[in-house]
């Protein structure tokens, strides 16, 4: 899938997102990465939920992978925790990744924690197309290569 079609699916992804969470105090915040598979191992990760399997294909296109996403991120699921990996065909490929990508010298925004900044650094990663974060508030960005587009 072409870059600019992944990022159009993650703002329709992350406006629905946005739109549904505003009505829940049970949201935890999520954050996605989209990668180039190729790259993968270096990118700095590891799964918190080894024991989950994925029982079926999902797409970042897909009203299913909303729904998935949106139950995932509640806090009572096991799954809330960490980063959710898309490949570069837009295929949801990991759940609940401990995520730490290494520190840049950059000036960190005081408003936002730790989800925020993982992503924003991610975004510098060679082999991450994009990455993005929806926090617990409701505030949504996407970050490219460095650039910042609060939705």
């Amino acid at each position: 899938m072409k870059s600019s079609t992944l990022e159009k699916c993650l703002l329709m992804l992350l406006k629905k997102i946005k739109e549904k969470i505003v009505k829940s105090n049970e949201f935890s915040g999520l954050g996605i990465i989209i990668y180039n598979p190729k790259y993968l191992s270096e990118i700095p990760h590891f799964s918190l939920r080894p024991s989950f399997r994925m029982k079926s294909k999902l797409n970042i296109r897909d009203e299913n992978t909303f729904k998935f996403l949106l139950k995932t991120s509640k806090k009572s699921n096991k799954l809330h925790d960490g980063f959710c990996f898309f490949d570069k065909n837009g295929n949801l490929t990991h759940v609940s990744q401990y995520f730490v990508p290494p520190i840049r010298k950059i000036k960190p925004n005081e408003n936002y924690g730790v989800r925020y900044h993982a992503a924003y650094l991610s975004s510098f990663l060679k082999g991450v197309i994009l990455s993005a974060v929806v926090l617990e508030e409701g505030e949504a960005f996407i970050f490219k290569r460095g650039k910042i587009k609060k939705i």
